[in-house]
């Protein structure tokens, strides 16, 4: 679980006596919460810019998490989803995945995507590779996301571009 902080939220997450402890409107919920260790494979660089968990992470016990691209374009034009409370990432943040933020900076949609799209898959393969052999995961989950566009067939047809190399690479 992500959690994001919310002064109002009626839900609060604590740790008391070595554990966590969920309430509901300052009620104790009877819950049995676990931590899940972070995966030291996540540090090891897959070349010298980036790390493995700059391109997948581990969410849960069980899932492997992918993220085809940073960024939500009603974000950027000044129209996001009342309930959200993500944001752009700031430029002086280190983003290694393709990133709406620089989109401005293209002709089109596709042009952006595809001047970063063969970066982007070798270093999501080598990353999910080292994952792969350095990790004992019982089942193996791929979790994929996105950002979103103005055009979900873009998305898709981005997606299926990034889960056929994948099945290429891993035989999936």
């Amino acid at each position: 679980m992500k959690c994001r902080y919310s002064p109002g939220s009626s839900i609060e997450l604590t740790w008391e006596e070595e554990k966590l402890k969920i309430y509901s409107n300052k009620e104790k919920l009877k819950l049995n919460v676990r931590l899940i260790k972070e995966y030291d494979v996540l540090q090891q660089k897959i070349n010298d810019e980036s790390l493995v968990g700059d391109y997948v992470d581990v969410i849960g016990m069980d899932r492997i998490s992918l993220l085809l691209f940073e960024g939500c374009y009603n974000w950027i034009c000044g129209k996001q989803c009342k309930f959200c409370d993500l944001h752009p990432k700031k430029v002086s943040e280190k983003i290694c995945k393709p990133t709406l933020n620089n989109l401005y900076k293209y002709d089109s949609v596709d042009e952006w995507w595809n001047s970063q799209k063969d970066q982007f898959f070798k270093n999501t393969n080598l990353a999910l590779d080292k994952l792969l052999k350095n990790t004992n995961l019982k089942h193996k989950h791929l979790f994929i996301m996105a950002g979103n566009l103005t055009s979900c067939r873009t998305v898709w047809r981005f997606l299926i571009e990034f889960v056929d190399n994948l099945t290429k690479k891993f035989n999936l």
